[in-house]
């Protein structure tokens, strides 16, 4: 379910979100803006692959994927994500969830929330290595779900599905600085908007 105003839309040639109309910028976007994503590391085959695992695990955890479908290139990192529920329990709550931020004017689409060991933590899931930009990723989905009023994540999580068909979970993130250091971000990202430099 998407906040009543937000309207998100995600195709080939289009990854955007509006506000009663508007265009907002993406947590991504805010990161990519002020430099901190660098994308001399992505290329387009990683980037569709990331976006296909996506879309299946969602499916998996609404009972709606059918497996016999899945593209061979897939199954090993869906088998990650079912081999990670099976050795966590993790209980999804919020499953690709677009939210906005009407205090901060951004909004983006979380992976998961939900218990984990007794805990409502949210994941972002990676089917490459975790870059180090994810602690500030992760810390404005958190704060997303908070002014939604959900139940507030006491932990952030990475976790990586392999090639392989394993999975990487990475220590809880639980600094407040990363929430304070985005804010920065985005302050930046909303200053060179304004006198129209270029992200």
């Amino acid at each position: 379910m998407i906040q009543e105003g937000l309207t998100f839309i995600s195709d080939e040639d289009t990854h955007a979100y509006f506000w009663h109309g508007c265009p907002v910028p993406s947590v991504t976007t805010i990161l990519s803006g002020v430099g901190v994503i660098d994308s001399r590391w992505f290329n387009e085959q990683s980037a569709i692959r990331g976006t296909y695992v996506h879309e299946a695990t969602a499916l998996f955890d609404r009972n709606e994927l059918r497996e016999d479908t899945l593209d061979p290139v897939l199954v090993p990192y869906v088998d990650a994500y079912k081999k990670f529920l099976s050795d966590t329990l993790f209980a999804p709550t919020l499953i690709e969830e677009a939210l906005y931020s009407e205090a901060y004017g951004f909004a983006g689409t979380l992976d998961r929330t939900g218990d984990l060991y007794g805990n409502n933590v949210l994941i972002d899931i990676k089917t490459g290595t975790a870059p180090k930009w994810v602690k500030w990723q992760t810390a404005a989905y958190r704060e997303l779900t908070l002014e939604v009023g959900t139940q507030f994540p006491q932990y952030r999580h990475s976790l990586q599905l392999k090639e392989d068909g394993t999975y990487r979970l990475s220590e809880p993130m639980i600094d407040p600085h990363d929430w304070q250091e985005f804010l920065a971000m985005l302050t930046v990202y909303n200053c060179k908007k304004s006198i129209g430099v270029k992200e």
